[in-house]
């Protein structure tokens, strides 16, 4: 039984690893990215929510690379710091290519080196600074 197990496993580990490019290529690219939440002291949901609604609307929206996004806060279970950013893309090069155009639409929004960094302090003053990156394809005909 214990060899039989092992070939099936096998099996389907070298299904996965040679049909992997075909998933990449048929199928959307999802980014995700976990990162650790911590309410800071003076912080509220509202003013991440808010911050939050000013990065989808000044660059997140205006990214034609970018199809769909959404961040999503941990709802039930052991692990209430997490705060998933989940972005859709057409194709890994949009996602790789996508650091010039954020950061030309970041600029745009906030104009100066200190617009800028106000920003960038009053968000990340929610992150603890680890996060996780994952790149995963989607599999065709699994939508809804």
């Amino acid at each position: 039984m214990k060899q039989l197990t092992k070939i099936f496993a096998i099996i389907i580990v070298a299904f996965l690893f040679f049909n992997n490019t075909n998933y990449a290529q048929d199928g959307n690219i999802i980014y995700v990215q976990t990162w650790d939440f911590e309410m800071p002291d003076g912080g509220s949901w509202a003013e991440f929510d808010s911050l939050s609604a000013l990065i989808n609307e000044n660059v997140v929206s205006k990214n034609d690379k970018i199809l769909s996004q959404r961040i999503v806060r941990h709802f039930w279970g052991s692990n209430s710091r997490q705060l998933i950013f989940i972005r859709e893309y057409a194709n890994i090069e949009d996602l790789v290519g996508n650091d010039d155009t954020g950061t030309k639409l970041f600029e745009a929004a906030w104009k100066t080196k200190e617009e800028r960094k106000t920003f960038n302090d009053a968000y990340g003053k929610y992150f603890r600074g680890e996060h996780s990156d994952e790149i995963y394809s989607e599999i065709p005909g699994t939508s809804k």
